[in-house]
């Protein structure tokens, strides 16, 4: 593939919100440098604090496992030298479609009321029903069902 499109998504472990959203295009002529010089024009976050954490679900993940993720999965590559004219592509295995979290690494995660905590939760329960319905068909086929014939009239 010459290029993949990526989805990214705001997280603010400190306000508890995820955010603003971008599609960003990476090709395979993009090196790791050009992508966090990228990455901090559109995010509006120096790049060396910029942490990415995927998804492991293209519908997203539900707010209480966001810090669960893999936050390092960019952020070791970027601080070698030898990887910094790498493929973006090849370096941080990027496809089609994937789901990116971002945010500031010196951002403090917010401590959760009873209240809110319960809200999490309840907000997971229902990232896992979409997640459930949407890997389940309800189409049953006959095994003696082989087609459509239609008669054509002259």
């Amino acid at each position: 593939s010459t290029s993949v499109v990526v989805q990214l998504v705001r997280w603010s472990p400190s306000r508890w919100e995820v955010g603003d959203k971008y599609d960003m295009v990476v090709t395979s002529t993009q090196t790791l440098s050009e992508i966090r010089n990228e990455l901090q024009q559109l995010t509006g976050i120096e790049k060396d604090r910029i942490r990415l954490g995927k998804s492991s679900y293209w519908a997203g993940t539900p707010r209480n496992q966001l810090e669960a993720l893999r936050w390092e999965h960019v952020a070791p590559n970027w601080t070698s030298a030898a990887c910094a004219d790498e493929s973006a592509l090849t370096a941080l295995c990027l496809r089609d479609s994937d789901v990116y979290y971002y945010k500031d690494a010196d951002e403090v995660v917010m401590l959760l009321s009873d209240e809110e905590t319960l809200a999490a939760q309840a907000e997971a329960k229902d990232f896992a029903l979409v997640r459930k319905a949407q890997t389940t068909s309800s189409y049953s086929s006959s095994s003696k069902e082989k087609g459509l014939k239609i008669k054509k009239s002259s």
